[in-house]
């Protein structure tokens, strides 16, 4: 149980990489739009 705790799980490090490239490209595609977020809010 130790050495599995030791060891990180590959499918948490897959969904920690791809929630940052999630955040990172919403972020980049909110930043643009929120100029205009008066005509889509």
């Amino acid at each position: 149980m130790q050495s599995l705790n030791l060891t990180p799980n590959p499918k948490v490090e897959i969904a920690k990489i791809v929630l940052s490239l999630a955040l990172s490209v919403f972020a980049k595609n909110i930043s643009p739009t929120h100029r205009f977020g008066g005509y889509f809010l």
